[in-house]
């Protein structure tokens, strides 16, 4: 089990992103969060089994990579008993 907080600049707020992100996350078996920032970034968590969580970044990548400029990715602590993935406002 691995969690990631991982922080997009970018063009990442206004296009859809946080809404995106939920829906790559669903039935990959990760949990968290992901939200806007104040200084026009997106900031998420992800937890779950290490290949899964990899897909997940991987997939947002994937799907969204002309719109991220960096990506700055921190191995933090797990989050007991958490389930399901959500948009914070």
């Amino acid at each position: 089990m691995v969690r990631k907080q991982i922080g997009y600049v970018g063009r990442v707020q206004g296009v859809g992103f946080r809404a995106r992100v939920e829906g790559l996350a669903r039935g990959r078996g990760v949990s968290g969060w992901v939200r806007n920032e104040d200084d026009g970034g997106v900031t998420l968590e992800a937890q779950g089994g290490d290949r899964d969580v990899r897909a997940f970044v991987d997939a947002i990548g994937s799907e969204m990579g002309t719109l991220i400029r960096s990506a700055n990715v921190t191995d933090i602590a797990i989050v007991a008993n958490e389930t399901g993935f959500e948009v914070r406002r």
